[in-house]
């Protein structure tokens, strides 16, 4: 048996295949101008661009026209489809939900963490470190009952700061919102496999 050898895509082919899936409307076809468009948008040359219309590349281009092919029988189908989006083809993984889920997290998780994470360098650093280490040893406590137990005593121990003007209220939101997703996902739990 063989092992079919496929030459690794070099990052501006890539770039531009991808102008050509996403960027060109789905029901014009391919030509030259816009070609020449997606050479410009990846700052290609024409000498770079003969070169990656070898054969040893065709595995690329036949996969970009294969996923405007999708595309486009999806947008006949349906009458529109999402930006940046190809249904998957024979045999490829739906991952949909995971990217879905990736840019919620974007949105929504990642920039509470990363206030988090510049709010210990504020005003008061000896009560960010002390809430780091107390936070993030809530995080490592594999029971569900006592991890919600410790989210409580710190919520507690925050609000008692915030009544002595040590911490402001804002700042007590923000971090009451990044606990309450802790607090969520550990109510949530994991699903026992059965054997």
């Amino acid at each position: 048996m063989t092992v079919k050898q496929t030459i690794r895509k070099p990052r501006n082919l890539g770039l531009m295949l991808w102008y050509l899936v996403y960027r060109v409307p789905v029901l014009d076809k391919l030509t030259d101008a816009w070609v020449l468009k997606a050479r410009e948008h990846c700052r290609m040359s024409s000498e770079r661009y003969q070169k990656l219309q070898d054969p040893e590349y065709a595995i690329h281009w036949n996969r970009m026209r294969g996923r405007r092919q999708r595309r486009l029988e999806y947008y006949q189908e349906n009458g529109s489809v999402p930006d940046g989006w190809s249904p998957p083809g024979p045999g490829e993984p739906d991952r949909s939900k995971q990217v879905a889920a990736m840019k919620l997290h974007r949105k929504l998780l990642a920039p509470k963490r990363a206030l988090f994470r510049k709010m210990k360098q504020g005003k008061d650093k000896r009560f960010w470190a002390w809430h780091t280490k107390r936070y993030l040893r809530s995080r490592k406590i594999r029971n569900r009952a006592e991890r919600l137990a410790e989210l409580d005593v710190l919520e507690a121990l925050m609000f008692e700061r915030v009544l002595a003007d040590k911490l402001t209220l804002e700042d007590f939101q923000d971090l009451g919102s990044i606990i309450e997703m802790d607090r969520k996902q550990s109510k949530k739990g994991h699903k026992s496999k059965k054997a």
